[in-house]
């Protein structure tokens, strides 16, 4: 009888422990803070350009690796984690008021470092490119 209970018991906990891992990502990077400040209500915008599985650093310690989904609006910029790490990252969006570029790097691959709500945030890979060299909305670099 025990060993009907096993699979049932461990599906249960690896999905408690898999949330509880993405909830202490969420706040130990401030992913949870910022999508407080900034709640993922993009309105009517114009979307101009989406990136799939694209990466970012939030914060010292926190790297979310290719899954994002980086949406380019005309009023600002969304930032959405893939389902399966969905818990506690609700999608944020940063009006380009609130968004700061604060330089680009390019020694190992493409970055860009910016600043939202008090929190540094380092992008990586096609959005880069695309904020870098095609968005004309903002030229604000101080590098």
């Amino acid at each position: 009888m025990e060993n009907e209970w096993s699979p049932l018991f461990f599906l249960i906990f690896f999905i408690a422990v898999w949330q509880a891992a993405t909830a202490l990502i969420s706040f130990t990077g401030g992913w949870y803070f910022l999508a407080k400040r900034f709640a993922g209500k993009k309105r009517d915008f114009e979307e101009v350009k989406t990136f799939h599985l694209q990466s970012m650093k939030l914060g010292l310690l926190t790297s979310y690796g290719s899954c994002l989904r980086v949406g380019i609006f005309t009023e600002g910029i969304e930032f959405r984690v893939l389902f399966l790490f969905a818990f506690l990252h609700k999608p944020i969006f940063i009006p380009w008021d609130d968004f700061r570029i604060r330089g680009y790097s390019e020694k190992i691959r493409k970055r860009m470092r910016c600043e939202a709500g008090g929190k540094k945030l380092v992008l990586y890979g096609r959005t880069v490119k695309f904020l870098r060299d095609e968005w004309p909305a903002k030229r604000d670099v101080n590098d």
